[in-house]
């Protein structure tokens, strides 16, 4: 009796202990920064699958890469618990979805690297593999000195929200208006193609737009009349490529996506003054009815031609996504339709825009 008492003590002291193991290595396994895990997803639209790797940098940043289109993108993770084990969240731009990092419950458990919530992937299957990084000192690098910034819907809109506000107090927009919203190129807005809107700027060109016609596929490897530089015909394979190219964007824009409604950025910002003295700060659809209350007939030609102020200075404005602001003066009509070229926006922007992400990505 004595000894089967002593067995069953036996037996609850290593089940407790390997408890206590496990709760342990939860801990240690969510803390190892630079260790990195590799899941497969499956890309629903295109049924491709996606070889994705999660990097811990930090107790409450990720880097998370697509291994397959070759994108990458630091963030903000959270600790939680799922049900008895803990996990770290990872929220993917433009709320595709959220990775999961678990750790298991028995010391002999693996993490696993999952997808939930997401619209765009789902799990190819459920093993995790913990993978040696190739270059190791490249990758931190580039990670440090590209200064790519990816955030949440919510966070993008919080940023542009905050730096409009900025904006519209600042000397540049002293009676003036500013607008927020997309990549504005009135000249386009019958376009029967499928395009990249885009600028060039000294550090390379920013992806602001993909203008596609209404209706059309939000696919872009279905999307009609595709072209590139200089409207030149593209095939649907090669239009794809072409919009893969692009190293920086605006910011809100999801380089490498499938999907052209993950390339309407709303990040971009005007400045212009009106012969009638106004101080306003509109979105696009407040600043079209405002002109629908002062002109009729084609509502931007009339504001450049009839209602604007040539003689003030006028701007468009470009959140990018590498952490920087760039501009262009005496933005008008008569813009050339691609490539236009844009500055380094003043320092005091710079800061500005600077402080706004980096209250969001702490």
């Amino acid at each position: 009796m004595q000894k089967n008492r002593n067995y069953i003590v036996l037996i609850l002291s290593v089940f407790l202990l390997c408890v206590g193991l496990g709760k342990w290595r939860q801990t240690a396994v969510l803390s190892h920064t630079g260790v990195t895990y590799q899941t497969e997803l499956g890309n629903k639209k295109s049924g491709n699958t996606e070889v994705f790797q999660v990097t811990l940098l930090s107790s409450s940043k990720a880097l998370v890469e697509n291994v397959t289109k070759k994108t990458s993108f630091e963030g903000k993770i959270k600790q939680t618990s799922t049900g008895a084990s803990r996990a770290i969240r990872f929220v993917l731009p433009n709320d595709k979805g959220t990775l999961i990092l678990k750790a298991g419950l028995l010391p002999w458990e693996k993490p696993k690297l999952e997808i939930t919530n997401s619209t765009v992937y789902t799990q190819k299957n459920t093993r995790t593999q913990i993978v040696e990084r190739q270059n190791k000192n490249e990758t931190t690098t580039a990670s440090q000195t590209d200064k790519s910034v990816v955030f949440s819907s919510d966070d993008i809109q919080n940023i542009r929200q905050k730096f409009g506000h900025w904006l519209y107090e600042s000397q540049y927009a002293k009676d003036a208006v500013v607008v927020s919203g997309a990549f504005s190129k009135p000249q386009l807005k019958d376009t029967a193609n499928s395009q990249v809107l885009y600028v060039s700027t000294k550090d390379g060109d920013i992806l602001t737009s993909l203008l596609v016609p209404k209706g059309a596929s939000d696919w872009i490897r279905e999307v009609p009349n595709p072209v590139g530089y200089n409207s030149e015909s593209l095939s649907q394979e090669g239009f794809v490529r072409y919009v893969n190219h692009f190293d920086l964007a605006a910011l809100g824009n999801s380089l490498g996506s499938d999907s052209a409604s993950d390339y309407q950025a709303k990040t971009i910002f005007r400045i212009y003054h009106l012969k009638e003295r106004k101080h306003a700060y509109y979105t696009e659809d407040a600043e079209r009815l405002s002109l629908e209350k002062l002109t009729t007939g084609d509502l931007y030609e009339s504001l450049f031609n009839n209602l604007m102020d040539t003689s003030q200075p006028s701007y468009q404005i470009v959140l990018a996504s590498n952490g920087q602001v760039y501009w262009t003066k005496g933005y008008n009509l008569s813009s050339s339709l691609e490539g236009d070229k844009y500055e380094f926006a003043p320092d005091d922007m710079q800061e500005a825009y600077q402080a706004f992400l980096g209250e969001y990505s702490k």
